[in-house]
């Protein structure tokens, strides 16, 4: 830049690297907006490891709903309980109701808590 007391302008070599950086942030504009043309909406396989005790039917009401906002995707939903190894067994997502994590380098998140209630009945 070249500066007097009154004017800031660019030298010939500033207005070189401003019509690269341009270039460069159209291009980027341009990948941007195919990528998502070309995506739309989410698609492909979501494989989830849910424990048992979330397989309920609040949470196929849940899944439908999903499916009918996303048509694109193959929800693959396992329901068991063991700590699955999510990159070894090839999962996107783990849900489970515990307090209780194993050593790893996957992030944790907690979304909600779980009201747990113990029933009985008596056969006399």
């Amino acid at each position: 830049m070249q500066r007097t007391t009154r004017v800031l302008s660019l030298t010939d070599v500033g207005r070189s690297y401003l019509g690269h950086c341009r270039t460069i942030m159209d291009q980027i504009s341009v990948a941007e907006s195919e990528v998502a043309e070309l995506l739309g909406s989410p698609s492909g396989r979501l494989r989830v490891s849910m424990s048992n005790v979330l397989g309920d039917r609040p949470t196929a009401v849940m899944c439908a709903e999903f499916l009918k906002r996303y048509p694109d995707i193959e929800l693959d939903l396992q329901i068991e309980d063991r700590f699955v190894d999510l990159i070894e067994e090839g999962f996107d997502l783990c849900v489970r109701a515990s307090g209780q994590f194993p050593d790893s380098s996957l992030i944790y998140k907690r979304v909600g808590d779980l009201r747990v209630q113990l029933m009985a009945s008596l056969n006399i």
